[in-house]
């Protein structure tokens, strides 16, 4: 049928009005066009609407769905007023209120040239800049069963909330012809956790990436914001085709837009690591913060009050104090139930008056009902932590990537990543080049900042083993001790916090003494961790290298390449040998 109306569009336009009697069986054609067309549009808003209210069901109540449609259109009239309202019933039933009335732009009816009338049915190329929106956001203003239609038909099932540029790639790969060729200019989340797993991990099954730019910043100062380019083809490049990445020739590109790894796919969850990284508490209310002057004040009123409140620190703490010290007090009854928290009354009533009118709007019964509590307390954390008098921790959003040494006792909050490690051997590990390569290439990044995924990052991180290389692993534990002493002494003498250190270690204009020492450490420590591993035939060639975050001291490029696939293929070894 939809060949029939590209046939009727051709000969419309092709066929030349001469006479009168031309003109008027132009006139009939292009009726008959409209004629067909218009059955088309009924039927296939009708094949949406059951499209949205499949989404979301399985099995056979998804099959009865079309089935039951077959059998409508085998039995009404194609333009038919019921049809057309069942049509509008399954298309609107689930538009949010206030939004702009849905209307469903049919491909292979705005273009039966390119999907009807031809043997190889799609587009030759498509070019573009989908837009951005967060997969946790989709449902709110285009609908739930929009969202539950992208990820089953676009998506194949294929679950994880995916942002909105994701489903055009993946859009855009549907409507291809079998020599198609798609070029998109897009955020970089696509090339990230979920959304590549959604989008261009399934892509690229039928789709061959030829070319690619990873993260970089966009080229205007209009927006703030990370993107990336890729160019892919339905054909796979024949045999000495070049292949480019950032520039350069590459032997292959995968689809994070990154050289792929000797063992393909992501790194896998290692149970050695499980138990070792945590998130901070979510406190969810700024009213259990307080200010050193308020807690002392609360503290003279009720000197109880002290048994509740605690230093609080936060991720900013981490990375710009000077001594990575918490700037803030909070307030943490912890699992106590109401009525013991009732026995610290200028507390409560604080919670009370600044948290619990929050809380009260709270989608989550829990959030709602334990008001005085912390969101999210970290219970894990705290266990894991209490028989240590040190840990390691970073904030999970920065560029600078290094975890401080610092005493246990405070609440971390939320934006911390914390280490249930006190050794310096581990101080000197997550600190090196290896550790940041390996971050860089299996998070996200927010612009030019990364987000530490401890899922991600750290518990698919084969570490080195010190009862194989005891003399490795003691010199780590040395050059661990010594950045320690030494980055502390030079923030506390600066007034620097973590990120200002690093812009400068990273910054190859400053030749302070005591930066180029830092840096030099630096370099120590990723011969050491190399040797720790027992990959002694590197060489690292620490120097300034671009990253996708920015210019770095670190490893030469392809020597991270190198690295990071010696660390996959560790990872899948480590984890082939755990017990079943």
């Amino acid at each position: 049928v939809v060949q029939k109306a590209a046939t009727l569009r051709r000969r419309i336009t092709t066929t030349p009005a001469v006479t009168i009697r031309d003109v008027e069986h132009k006139a009939r054609l292009l009726d008959q066009s409209r004629e067909v067309e218009s059955s088309l549009s009924v039927i296939a808003d009708a094949l949406t609407g059951i499209g949205l209210k499949g989404a979301q069901v399985t099995g056979k109540k998804r099959d009865n769905l079309f089935v039951q449609l077959a059998f409508t259109l085998a039995t009404t009239e194609k333009d038919s007023t019921s049809l057309r309202s069942q049509a509008e019933t399954d298309l609107f039933g689930g538009q949010p209120a206030g939004t702009s009335s849905r209307t469903p732009l049919h491909w292979p009816l705005a273009f039966p040239e390119a999907f009807g009338d031809t043997a190889s049915p799609g587009f030759d190329a498509i070019v573009g800049n989908p837009p951005f929106l967060g997969g946790k956001k989709i449902s709110a203003p285009l609908g739930g069963d929009y969202l539950k239609w992208l990820q089953q038909w676009d998506g194949n099932g294929v679950s994880g909330s995916a942002d909105l540029a994701t489903r055009f790639v993946l859009r855009a790969e549907k409507l291809l012809n079998r020599r198609g060729q798609l070029g998109l200019v897009t955020n970089n989340s696509v090339t990230e956790n979920v959304s590549l797993k959604v989008g261009l991990e399934q892509a690229t099954r039928s789709l061959h990436l030829w070319r690619g730019v990873s993260a970089h910043p966009w080229p205007t100062k209009s927006a703030n914001l990370q993107i990336v380019e890729f160019w892919a083809s339905r054909e796979k490049p024949g045999r000495g085709a070049s292949l480019w990445l950032d520039g350069e020739q590459v032997p292959a590109i995968g689809p994070d837009l990154e050289v792929p790894t000797t063992i393909p796919g992501r790194p896998v969850v290692l149970r050695e690591n499980e138990n070792l990284a945590f998130q901070g508490s979510n406190i969810v209310g700024i009213g259990f913060t307080l200010t050193e002057d308020e807690r002392n004040d609360l503290i003279t009123k009720n000197p109880r009050n002290a048994e509740v409140i605690q230093p609080y620190t936060i991720g900013k703490d981490l990375s710009q104090r000077r001594d990575c010290s918490s700037s803030r007090h909070v307030i943490n009854f912890n699992n106590r139930p109401l009525e013991k928290a009732e026995e610290y009354p200028e507390l409560l009533e604080r919670v009370r008056q600044l948290v619990k009118p929050k809380r009260d709007q709270s989608n989550r019964k829990q959030y709602r009902e334990n008001w005085w509590r912390f969101a999210e307390q970290a219970v894990d954390l705290y266990k894991a932590i209490e028989n240590l008098e040190c840990v390691l921790a970073m904030s999970q959003v920065g560029n600078t990537l290094m975890p401080a040494r610092v005493e246990t006792g405070p609440v971390f909050g939320h934006a911390c990543v914390v280490f249930a490690l006190d050794d310096f051997a581990h101080l000197a590990l997550l600190s090196s080049s290896a550790h940041s390569a390996w971050v860089m290439r299996y998070t996200s990044t927010m612009r030019t900042d990364i987000r530490y995924s401890s899922n991600a990052v750290f518990l698919t991180l084969p570490r080195p083993r010190a009862h194989e290389r005891p003399v490795e692993w003691a010199r780590l534990e040395h050059l661990g001790k010594q950045l320690d002493t030494t980055r502390r002494a030079l923030m506390l003498s600066r007034g620097w916090g973590m990120t200002t250190a690093y812009n400068r270690v990273r910054d190859s204009a400053v030749a302070d003494p005591e930066v180029v020492a830092l840096r030099d450490l630096h370099t120590e420590i990723d011969h050491a961790v190399l040797a720790a591993y027992g990959w002694t035939d590197l060489d690292p060639k620490i120097g300034f290298h671009e990253t996708k975050i920015g210019v770095r001291w670190t490893m030469e490029r392809d020597v991270r390449y190198e690295v990071i696939d010696r660390l996959r293929t560790l990872n899948q070894e480590r984890f082939n040998a755990q017990p079943k």
